[in-house]
């Protein structure tokens, strides 16, 4: 036997012990870490969780009190679109704000009222129990109360200014065929005497496509365009990257805390299918510049700019829930009003500042088309049309900030002024017709 093979064991027993308590200091951390995260699970970022497996995200969410498809109601369509929920009634959950929009007062915890939206639950609250009001408002998380609380929404502020019962029907990550959805199981029986549809500039078009999509493919084009794409030999190494680490996670690590959130945060870091979009603008107020959009959330709203540019009907994605707003007016007997919120890139259009200067003119007239294309079709059908965005451009000037910068929703400044454009509308048309 040679001295190479009697001492080898003996090396490797030697190292063995060299390493042990590198692996018991390792084994200790990543223990006290996962320890940690289960006794302390807030830690964990909320964009990290997205990509937790669903068990353990369902779990952690409920902890949290974080919104879950648990504590949604499922609503029955007949218009054969994509599936529809509103919150249980009396739901209670949690949506973390980030710190910039804290500052200017968002609102973290929710309460909604006992048929799931965003009312204020006061017993002794104007129509809290009243079977027939005379105004509902429908649309997305503009409408609904998104960092701000139920009584400041700009349904709650426009009761207050016509003295006028109200309902708040809003619902959050919908578009113009989910309201009518909602008006239809929800709106109908308080027999109101004005339905306000509220269309947001940057993504009912998004939500009106992806109704298409569901319903009719190929009527309209939904794809997003090829651009600024990674070549096909960069492109495909990150897909299986990403697709190896949640198979890793899923198969063999097991349902850790530590290592789904090192799978979270790594598949944060890859880069993405496309090289991703810069939609970070600056908005100068008085001495202050306020940075909008520092997550760069809401890419698809250029995607959506470029396609409606290259494709001028894509707006009549928006015609047949207008006719059907129309056909429910006439139905429920009651006058149908358009409200246009603007984007915040629009409302501060004059003190705005792009991180990619090409966005601004793009914008520009996506805003402009798509104004220009609700006022036309609201002639057609008779629908009172509200265009928010000149009182929204003028009361930005010489008011406090009306757009939540990291969220981009209106604050309760915003929710303010939508009311007053509105009530001022409202009191107009009145006198224009007798009423």
């Amino acid at each position: 036997m040679s001295n190479q093979g009697f001492f080898r064991p003996r090396w490797a027993l030697a190292g063995l012990v060299q390493v042990l308590p590198y692996l018991f200091i390792a084994a200790i951390t990543i223990g006290g870490f996962e320890v940690g995260l289960r006794l302390f699970p807030a830690l964990i970022p909320i964009s990290a969780l997205a990509d937790f497996p669903p068990p353990e995200r369902r779990a952690i969410a409920a902890r949290l009190n974080l919104p879950t498809t648990e504590i949604e109601l499922a609503i029955i369509r007949d218009d054969g679109g994509p599936n529809l929920s509103v919150w249980q009634p009396g739901a209670e959950f949690q949506r973390r704000s980030d710190d910039v929009d804290l500052t200017y007062g968002a609102v973290e915890n929710y309460k909604m009222d006992g048929a799931g939206f965003c009312n204020p639950t006061d017993p002794g609250a104007r129509d809290a129990h009243d079977a027939n009001v005379k105004i509902v408002t429908i649309g997305d998380s503009f409408t609904w109360c998104t960092a701000v609380s139920p009584q400041d929404t700009w349904t709650a502020v426009l009761k207050e200014k016509t003295q006028s019962s109200g309902r708040n029907l809003g619902r959050s990550g919908i578009g113009p065929y989910e309201y009518t959805q909602i008006y239809r199981t929800f709106g109908s029986p308080l027999k109101p005497a004005t339905v306000i549809m509220n269309i947001y500039e940057g993504n009912d078009l998004r939500d009106a496509l992806v109704y298409y999509k569901t319903r009719e493919p190929g009527r309209f084009p939904s794809a997003l365009p090829k651009s600024r794409g990674l070549e096909f030999n960069a492109e495909l190494p990150v897909r299986v990257g990403r697709r190896a680490l949640r198979e890793i996670r899923d198969g063999i690590l097991g349902r850790s805390y530590a290592i789904d959130l090192f799978v979270g945060l790594t598949l944060q870091i890859l880069p993405k299918n496309k090289l991703p979009e810069n939609f970070t603008y600056r908005v100068q107020l008085g001495k202050d510049e306020v940075v909008f959009n520092r997550t760069n959330s809401d890419t698809d709203e250029i995607h959506h700019a470029r396609l409606a540019a290259r494709v001028p009907t894509l707006f009549e994605a928006f015609r047949d829930a207008m006719v059907r707003f129309r056909t429910m007016a006439d139905a429920d007997n009651f006058r149908p009003i358009l409200a246009y919120t603007p984007s915040a890139y629009t409302a501060y259009s004059s003190a705005v500042k792009f991180d990619d200067p090409a966005l601004k003119g793009l914008l520009a007239g996506f805003s402009r088309t798509q104004r220009d294309w609700f006022r036309d079709v609201c002639k057609d059908l008779d629908i009172d049309f509200v265009d928010l965005t000149p009182h929204m451009q003028i009361t930005a000037q010489n008011r406090p900030l009306m757009y939540f910068p990291s969220n981009l929703h209106l604050t309760v400044e915003g929710h303010h002024a939508v009311a007053e454009a509105l009530a001022m509308a409202m009191a107009m048309a009145m006198q224009t017709t007798g009423e």
